[in-house]
């Protein structure tokens, strides 16, 4: 702000709850900052309602943006192809999934998987799959840590 005068930077911070209810209020409101970081699962959302505006080509198009980032995280902040921002993380928000090499080998699976259909992943992870003597499962063979991407 020093070397920019006419410009002010307030730097706001909330719990996570708090933020999402937060961008959920403000963004339809036409009341947000300048820069928000919001979840790439959100930016199609808000950029289909008008709430976001793209990235102007002089920041980045999406082709220089392609050479940067990896598919996976950048497409969470593109829609309809365009370049609504920029990803500040991975996250398996954006589609991804971890394997265990191991225990693919161990249940005889193809290693890396070569999912074409929903269907085989679902067949992949009964096979990996583990319960014990006593009935129990000791080893999901698919975990989900929420359902958010799965509404």
């Amino acid at each position: 702000m020093k070397q920019n005068p006419n410009v002010t930077i307030k730097y706001e911070t909330f719990p996570w709850d708090v933020f999402i209810q937060t961008i959920q209020t403000s963004l339809p409101a036409g009341n947000t900052a300048d820069v928000i970081l919001i979840p790439g699962g959100y930016t199609c959302r808000y950029a289909s309602g008008g709430q976001l505006l793209e990235a102007p080509a002089d920041v980045m198009t999406l082709d220089a943006a392609q050479e940067m980032f990896y598919a996976a995280p950048l497409g969470g902040q593109t829609c309809d192809g365009k370049l609504y921002g920029f990803p500040a993380e991975y996250n398996l928000e954006y589609g991804g999934a971890y394997v265990n090499p191991a225990l693919f080998e161990a249940a005889g699976l193809t290693y890396p998987p070569k999912w074409e259909t929903w269907d085989e992943v679902v067949a992949d992870a009964k096979k990996l799959t583990t319960v014990g003597p006593d009935g129990v499962m000791t080893v999901a063979g698919m975990h989900y840590t929420n359902q958010l991407q799965l509404a």
